[in-house]
């Protein structure tokens, strides 16, 4: 069973928590839901993004673009390199965008394929 969670947990109360305390709030939780399958958390691990040297978080606003003026490049395609994410979408934070950004990491391989194609060899 994995159960992810993100969040920036600097200066919150579960950021003030140590780990065996985390996972007992979790399995708590899980077991709120989910009765009888809090046991299944057997092996957890912990990780706070917000002490991660160099991430900075995937909460892009791109409605204020001057505050990342590298979005616009960071969703181009660099040769055959194609970046998706939640992080490269406009619902940072979610599923739903990460699939979106997939889908166009997707889109964009196949319109270069169907142009690559098209040319005469």
């Amino acid at each position: 069973m994995i159960i992810p969670g993100y969040g920036m947990e600097n200066g919150t109360v579960m950021g003030t928590m140590d780990l065996a305390a985390k996972f007992e709030a979790s399995r708590q939780a899980v077991e709120l839901l989910h009765p009888g399958r809090s046991r299944e958390l057997t092996k957890p691990i912990g990780v706070c993004w917000g002490r991660i040297p160099y991430n900075l978080g995937s909460w892009v606003h791109v409605e204020e673009p001057a505050m990342f003026p590298g979005y616009e490049r960071a969703i181009q395609p660099d040769g055959p390199i194609y970046l998706c994410g939640e992080h490269l979408s406009h619902l940072v934070g979610w599923q739903e965008g990460a699939a979106l950004s997939a889908h166009r990491a997707v889109s964009l391989l196949s319109q270069a394929h169907a142009a690559q194609s098209a040319r005469p060899a």
